[in-house]
């Protein structure tokens, strides 16, 4: 292997750069996925080490301006997960014809994947939080192309696979000034395989013809649940499958670390200075931290932009017409932001998931790891969200 089961990310740069194309991406026995090396085909070039973002040093850089920040846009708002902020940068990144972009969407079988385009259509795809790791496949591969052919990518991504960018292009001497990275604040993140299998276990329960969506999280009002499955049942129906976070198995693993990746528990990204050139995510802590400053705007839709580079600093100023957008104290996100504090602790449930999964699959595993502790939760949050659903088609507000 490359790095160790307990330290990769599966950011995929090692199967990107192999010469031999001997390495490939398998998931393990806790459904993590990890490079397999083939050493019949091995020429140890080490290319693959000289890539890891897990081996070697990363080049951080130190925030030098940050903000809270919502579109101004209201509608393009509410379909995001936060202040809409990632999807000003596309927007404003595709005026350029010659210019390409890098987010995460669903394929048809609602694995979440990496998709490169020039497409403003496909923006709205890549709105909304997607709390799965996604399979990088040959994004490596697109985007050096289009540095090659002097095309403009931003690329955002989380901070482990923007430390892999990154390596990857040094390691081929890919000139990257046309190139902005951006990475999402970010506490870890499950393998792709728990949600596959918990799906199918929507599907047996629910017994649907097919999916029309998925998201997580919601701005609208009375709308934010943190699962929203779209589906068309066998009758031929449009029906709404929603689920507060502690009532929903995927999501209750994810919020409290029961199912990361082992080596988001030793994330070495998780602090103040930064990867890329711009940080993106939710704005914890705002107005109500120590260092906190009389703020004026919408508290609730408010994501946090830190500017890390000078690169960073000039995106942010081209976009800055699109939001209500405020100058905060840099202390006030990190105080406020556990995801500057170092990786997230472990769940005092993860020993017990890693035992039950090792034997069976996701749903079943977390269905014995909690007992009647967190049965309890879901009931309450059950019964919460049922006369808020009724509440709901009573007064015919959207749903």
């Amino acid at each position: 292997m490359v790095c160790g089961d307990d330290i990769c990310c599966g950011c995929g740069a090692c199967v990107s750069i192999c010469p031999k194309k001997c390495i490939q991406l398998v998931p393990n026995n806790l459904g993590v996925i990890i490079p397999e090396i083939d050493f019949k085909e091995c020429i140890k070039c080490g290319l693959c080490e000289k890539t890891c973002p897990k081996i070697g040093e990363n080049k951080f850089n130190s925030p030098q301006e940050c903000y809270a920040a919502y579109l101004k846009d209201k509608e393009k708002r509410l379909n995001s997960a936060s202040g809409g902020v990632a999807r000003a940068m596309y927007e404003k990144f595709l005026e350029d014809p010659k210019s390409y972009v890098v987010g995460v969407c669903w394929d048809k079988e609602f694995n979440p994947i990496f998709k490169l385009t020039n497409n403003k259509e496909d923006i709205k795809l890549f709105q909304g939080s997607k709390y799965v790791q996604a399979f990088s496949d040959d994004i490596y591969l697109k985007i050096e192309e289009k540095l090659k052919s002097e095309c403009k990518v931003l690329y955002i991504a989380m901070p482990c696979q923007i430390a892999a960018a990154k390596k990857y292009f040094e390691a081929k001497n890919i000139y990257t000034k046309n190139l902005i990275l951006v990475d999402i604040l970010c506490h870890g993140v499950s393998p792709a395989q728990y949600f596959k299998e918990y799906l199918e276990n929507l599907h047996k329960k629910l017994k649907y013809k097919k999916i029309k969506n998925i998201s997580f999280r919601s701005n609208r009002r009375f709308r934010n649940f943190h699962f929203c499955l779209d589906y068309i049942s066998n009758k031929d129906k449009e029906i709404k499958y929603n689920r507060f976070a502690y009532e929903d198995n995927y999501f209750n693993s994810f919020l409290d670390a029961s199912s990361l990746r082992e080596s988001c528990y030793t994330c070495n990204f998780s602090q103040l200075e930064r990867i890329s050139d711009v940080t993106i995510g939710d704005f914890f802590g705002l107005s109500k931290m120590p260092s906190s400053t009389l703020f004026n705007g919408d508290v609730g839709n408010a994501s946090l932009i830190l500017c890390n580079t000078e690169v960073g600093l000039n995106f942010v100023k081209q976009i800055k017409k699109y939001f209500n957008i405020f100058e905060r104290p840099i202390q006030e996100a990190y105080e406020g932001g556990a995801s500057f504090h170092g990786p997230y602790r472990k769940s005092k449930w993860r020993n017990k998931f890693v035992k039950y999964y090792k034997k069976g699959r996701f749903v079943q595993t977390m269905n014995k790891i909690g007992g009647w502790e967190l049965k309890k939760i879901k009931i309450v949050h059950g019964f919460i969200r049922t006369i808020k659903e009724a509440y709901m088609k009573i007064t015919g507000m959207e749903y």
